[in-house]
């Protein structure tokens, strides 16, 4: 099963700036330690991103602490609201939510060979990483 992200979240995904997400789901659809593929489209085979989902959780979405905001990609509290408006359509800090911590597999640990290697410049790919 994938994990769907805006567009906006892909470059913050790949560079490790989002590492956390807020769904709503009546029961969870990951597990932690479980990789998925992260999509921008929930019908194509193309992913941009393998993803190790490192812990889960639920919360009320208005509990969102200012270091999970910088998780999530954002620099405050307003922005992350802006953007939870644009996907869900309101914020209601008593939804309950699952919050998702994941980290970036490399791809050159992923063996991803279609295309990511170009998005990321040479001098990101840290040699102590390589396998």
């Amino acid at each position: 099963m994938p994990l769907l992200f805006k567009p906006e979240h892909v470059k913050l995904i790949l560079e490790g700036k989002k590492t956390q997400t807020r769904r709503i789901w009546k029961r969870p659809r990951v597990k932690v330690g479980g990789v998925y593929r992260a999509k921008t489209k929930l019908y194509s085979s193309e992913y941009f991103a393998l993803i190790r989902v490192t812990g889960l959780h639920k919360e009320r979405l208005g509990d969102i602490s200012d270091e999970d905001i910088k998780k999530e990609g954002y620099n405050s509290l307003e922005e992350f609201k802006q953007a939870w408006e644009c996907i869900y359509g309101s914020w209601n800090p008593e939804q309950e939510v699952w919050v998702v911590e994941f980290q970036l597999i490399p791809w050159w640990l992923a063996g991803i060979s279609f295309g990511l290697a170009a998005i990321l410049k040479p001098q990101e790919v840290d040699p102590n990483e390589l396998p």
